[in-house]
């Protein structure tokens, strides 16, 4: 039986909360960050209608999970946490901070945003469209998703990472989070209220979510810094996994002072 809403934990110390992308496959991110975090508690949440936990229908009060995330993570957590996300978990991220109900050490966003804007929200909502009616979307989502060198030199891996991606949602659930996700609200206001650090990295060559997006982010927050990765694309941790989790562990070192 699967559960509501499964949580993936790692490891032992301060907490870190893992939140995969839309699609992202949530055991690859958790290893990700239990590799980068040996010395932290690392908790993955799997959405709905991913991994291990069940398709359910997204609630229409709720459509990004966030209710449902914060009441979970109330349970598990022993203080307060860094949230690490990626793309669409970096969202997620940015906007459990930005609500305050949490206690937050600090975010360090892979790929944010607080909002999209109109062609970029229609881009989700063409993805969305295209998953429901079956379009194979493998060559389209690495070109989207990985910087033109990495693409060609390692094809394969890339291949096979968006195969992992997408093939890890429940079909019918994510053209139902990428649709909320095109709505979703600007976090503008409360991430202006939020005084703890705040670290976003973007990939200089990413497409799906443009070095711009995560600028805005660092534009709001009082305690932000942007680091553009030269030469990266939208899944940086992928192309250059070392870099990335030498990040995130100094990060994690940092706020938690």
């Amino acid at each position: 039986m699967k559960d509501e809403m499964y949580i993936d934990e790692r490891g032992a110390g301060r907490d870190v909360v893992a939140l995969h992308g839309t699609p992202q496959d949530p055991e690859e991110l958790a290893d990700f960050a239990a590799g980068a975090l040996p010395d932290a508690r690392v908790l993955t949440p799997h959405l709905p209608g991913y991994g291990r936990s069940r398709e359910l229908p997204l609630d229409p009060e709720d459509p990004v999970s966030l209710g449902a995330l914060e009441a979970r993570l109330a349970r598990e957590l022993r203080g307060p946490a860094v949230l690490f996300g990626v793309s669409g978990g970096a969202y997620r991220a940015l906007a459990l901070a930005a609500r305050g109900r949490l206690p937050v050490a600090g975010v360090f966003a892979l790929a944010g945003f607080r909002r999209l804007d109109e062609a970029l929200a229609e881009r989700l909502r063409g993805g969305a469209a295209a998953v429901e009616v079956g379009v194979d979307l493998s060559d389209a989502l690495v070109g989207s998703w990985f910087a033109p060198a990495f693409a060609r030199r390692q094809r394969a891996t890339a291949e096979a990472i968006v195969e992992r991606y997408v093939s890890s949602a429940h079909a019918p659930t994510l053209v139902e989070e990428l649709r909320a996700l095109a709505s979703g609200a600007d976090l503008e206001e409360g991430l202006a209220r939020f005084s703890r650090p705040v670290e976003l990295q973007v990939g200089a060559l990413d497409e799906a979510t443009p070095p711009a997006l995560s600028e805005e982010v660092a534009a709001c927050c009082p305690a932000a810094r942007l680091v553009r990765l030269e030469g990266r694309g939208h899944l940086a941790h992928v192309e250059a996994p070392q870099q990335l989790g030498a990040a995130l562990r100094a990060f994690a070192i940092r706020a938690a002072g």
